[in-house]
């Protein structure tokens, strides 16, 4: 039977790599060959291989993650031999395979650390302001001077390496107060070291609150799910006391939509039978502290 976890990890990197190829970079750039980096009289030293979850705060709302980048790559690209379809892939005819598949599609430099981690993390937007049910129902954001904006969502993405220079290089980067402007082809983003890893984010404030955070998710994971992470290709954590009651607004914001549906459709009570699964959906995320997968 195949893994579901490898199936989720393979679609992943290919949708990562499909994207990033299928953008297409400024005109002044060109895509450089997988070994490349910034013109340096020598390569970057890479920095001793840590953990990410040492460096994502505790409180996230949930995080995506990869133990070690080249373990996950070499494990994906035998799951694709074994099923027939790897010879037909272009990163075989790659010395490092799907590692400098990845280097040459996202245009990354030799300061990229492909034996450190990876993670995708969500801090709990309501600490910033935001309201995911009103961004979820499109309703307008504004400023207290009365002036609308789009907020940033406060997600972080952890890239090892040694340095937002060392592993963006390729792209235009600007000094940004505390802060590195790394302009990306899927926009802007904002960047500082966190030990061995890039931290990146549109969000400024998201850097600055992962700074002053004092737990972090290697201080509150249990044994097994510091395992589960560990020996996964891609794992998923959620905190479900932030999730949890984020659920529970969507489903009474489905009820309610269910319960108009009925007042135009006599006999047919949709907002009874909602309600009556969300009540008991709803029991259950109340004694769920968190989800590891």
């Amino acid at each position: 039977m195949l893994s579901n976890h490898r199936i989720l990890t393979v679609l992943c990197i290919v949708a990562l790599a499909s994207v990033a190829g299928a953008q297409t970079a400024p005109e002044t750039s060109t895509p450089p060959p997988a070994s490349s980096a910034p013109a340096t009289s020598s390569a970057p030293v890479l920095p001793p291989v840590e953990s990410v979850l040492s460096h994502i705060p505790a409180d996230a709302l949930g995080f995506v993650a990869v133990n070690k980048i080249s373990q996950t790559t070499g494990n994906v690209e035998t799951f694709l031999n074994n099923i027939g379809v790897g010879q037909m892939l272009p990163f075989q005819q790659m010395p490092n395979g799907m590692v400098d598949f990845l280097r040459m599609s996202l245009m990354l430099g030799e300061g990229f650390n492909a034996d450190g981690g990876f993670a995708a993390v969500m801090l709990d937007p309501q600490q910033f302001g935001i309201d995911l049910m009103k961004m979820m129902r499109g309703e307008p954001t504004f400023a207290p001077d009365g002036t609308r904006i789009e907020p940033k969502l406060p997600f972080i993405l952890f890239v090892p390496g040694a340095s937002a220079e060392a592993v963006f290089g390729n792209y235009p980067i600007e000094d940004a107060g505390p802060f590195k402007r790394i302009t990306l082809r899927m926009g802007p983003m904002f960047s500082i070291q966190a030990g061995g890893y890039v931290a990146l984010s549109p969000s400024p404030k998201a850097l600055l609150a992962m700074g002053k955070a004092t737990k972090k998710a290697s201080d509150v994971l249990s044994e097994s799910q510091a395992k589960t992470i560990a020996e996964s290709d891609l794992a998923i954590h959620l905190n479900m006391k932030i999730v949890g009651p984020i659920y529970v607004q969507f489903l009474k914001q489905m009820t309610e939509q269910m319960d108009q549906m009925s007042n135009a459709m006599p006999g047919m009570d949709f907002g009874k039978i909602m309600s009556l699964y969300s009540d008991i959906y709803c029991e259950i995320l109340a004694q769920i502290d968190t989800i590891t997968m």
